[in-house]
C-alpha cells in the first residue's frame, strides 16, 4: 500500500514541498514549488545486504544553484537514515564530469569507492 507524507518546507523565498511515495523497498522522493515538480530521485533498500541506493537525484536547471539539491539530499539523508537504522551503506553513482554532483554529495559524506566506464561516460560509485 503506498502512502504519501508531506512536508510543508520554505527554502529562501521559494515554497517547496517535500513528498514521499513508499512502495515496500523503494521510496520515490519528490520537491516540488506549487504545482511544479523541480527534483526527484528514487531509493531503494536491498535487505539481503542492507544496502541503500540512491538513483537519478535531479533539480531542474532552472532552480540549480539555490541551494535546493543541498537541502533535498540532506532531508533524503535524514529520511533514510530514519527508515533504514541498521543498512550497510547509502550508495549512489554519477558521472564524474559533473563536479557540482560531485562535490555535493562528497560535502554530505559520500566517498568515492570505485570508478567505472559506461558508454564512453565515468562514473563514480560512492558510499556514505
Amino acid at each position: 500500500m503506498k502512502h504519501i507524507k508531506r512536508f510543508n518546507e520554505s527554502f529562501e523565498s521559494i515554497p517547496t514541498i517535500f513528498k514521499k511515495v513508499e512502495d515496500g523497498s523503494s521510496i520515490d522522493y519528490e520537491l516540488f514549488t506549487g504545482e511544479k515538480q523541480i527534483g526527484g530521485c528514487r531509493a531503494n533498500y536491498t535487505s539481503e545486504d542492507g544496502k541503500v541506493e540512491i538513483f537519478g537525484l535531479l533539480i531542474h536547471p532552472e532552480m540549480r544553484n539555490q541551494g535546493l539539491g543541498q537541502k533535498f539530499l540532506q532531508d533524503i539523508l535524514k529520511d533514510i537514515e530514519k527508515k533504514f537504522p541498521k543498512r550497510e551503506g547509502i550508495y549512489l553513482e554519477v558521472e564524474a564530469k559533473n563536479k557540482a554532483a560531485v562535490k555535493l554529495y562528497q560535502n554530505n559524506g559520500f566517498k568515492e569507492i570505485g570508478r567505472y566506464s559506461f558508454m564512453g561516460a565515468r562514473i563514480l560509485e560512492m558510499k556514505k
